[in-house]
């Protein structure tokens, strides 16, 4: 199984479908990128990269995947902030640990 870095703002909708429809595994920041997993064929697991901020939790992705049966992962970050800027950081180890999980999965 391959991974590639895609930066979906840089492509048309249309592109953005024809990219995910087959894919097995999808893993990125929580967001509405990650949403286009709507346009999967099959189910597919969804590794999110999400913040870890007390009492902030967005799992509009795991409803998706709940509703769709696609299984979602979660993987949270160090998030630390200044001045209300929010900032994340997270371990390349717990990362790779979730897409290996994935592709077993």
């Amino acid at each position: 199984m391959n991974f590639h870095i895609v930066r979906p703002e840089k492509l048309s909708i249309s592109e953005q479908i024809r990219l995910v429809r087959g894919a097995k595994v999808i893993a990125g920041q929580h967001g509405s990128a990650l949403h286009s997993t709507i346009f999967c064929q099959d189910p597919v697991f969804a590794v999110v990269l999400h913040e870890n901020r007390r009492n902030w939790f967005a799992g509009l992705q795991a409803g998706i995947g709940e509703y769709l049966g696609h299984q979602t992962g979660y993987i949270f970050g160090e998030t630390s902030s200044h001045e209300n800027i929010f900032s994340t950081r997270f371990e390349a180890s717990d990362i790779r640990m979730g897409v290996d999980f994935a592709r077993m999965a």
